[in-house]
């Protein structure tokens, strides 16, 4: 669960890029992150990966205070999913890119078999990653960060780039997800066409605010 209270960000020397942010993520809901180009969504996600640390306000992940948590441990809470695949891709094969940065157990790959399978990547485990199309690459970007079981999912654009057919192919895959397993997933998007009929909430940026 992600609570966030009246939390404001700014980067040193501009204004405030977040002001008096407040929402909850629970266990098991999937919303969406909506707002125009400079909304300060970007920023919102930086906040919520740790990468950056609220100015005011109150950040909690999991009942733990975000603030307080390394980006090592923020990464046990929260799976994130970049819009560009390529660049969040580094194993060699496939299977290595699940494994990453975990040690290859038998458990380990029986577990990353498992979701391969699920997402229709197993029959490529031993190939390169750079050899996918676009579609399977953003498939596997995220049942690579599945793999580690995240309470909380955050993916942003990750229909950008696909046909109609691929975006509804990998939404049905979060939904399926999502039913099964309760993860929390907050997806940053433009396509509200193919994403509204998903998600539960919709939370627009405006401003900051």
């Amino acid at each position: 669960m992600l609570e966030l209270k009246k939390v404001s960000f700014a980067y040193p020397g501009n204004d405030f890029k977040l002001q008096d942010v407040s929402f909850t993520l629970g266990a098991g809901e999937w919303v969406l992150l909506y707002g125009r180009n400079g909304s300060g969504k970007t920023t919102l996600a930086r906040l919520l990966l740790g990468i950056v640390k609220p100015g005011r306000g109150e950040y909690r992940v999991d009942g733990m205070d975000g603030r307080s948590l390394s980006l090592q441990a923020m990464g046990c809470h929260i799976g994130f999913v970049r819009q560009e695949a390529d660049k969040q891709l580094v194993g060699d094969t496939v299977l290595a890119e699940m494994l990453f940065p975990a040690r290859a157990t038998r458990e380990g790959i029986r577990a990353a078999d498992a979701l391969l399978e699920r997402f229709s990547l197993r029959q490529y485990r031993k190939a390169s990653p750079l050899l996918l199309s676009y579609g399977e690459k953003k498939r596997l970007a995220v049942a690579a960060v599945l793999l580690r079981r995240p309470g909380t999912l955050v993916l942003d654009e990750p229909t950008a780039g696909l046909d109609g057919g691929r975006k509804k192919e990998l939404l049905d895959y979060l939904q399926f997800l999502q039913q099964e397993t309760g993860v929390a997933i907050l997806l940053i998007s433009h396509d509200l066409e193919m994403v509204l009929p998903y998600v539960s909430r919709v939370l627009c940026l405006r401003h900051g605010s």
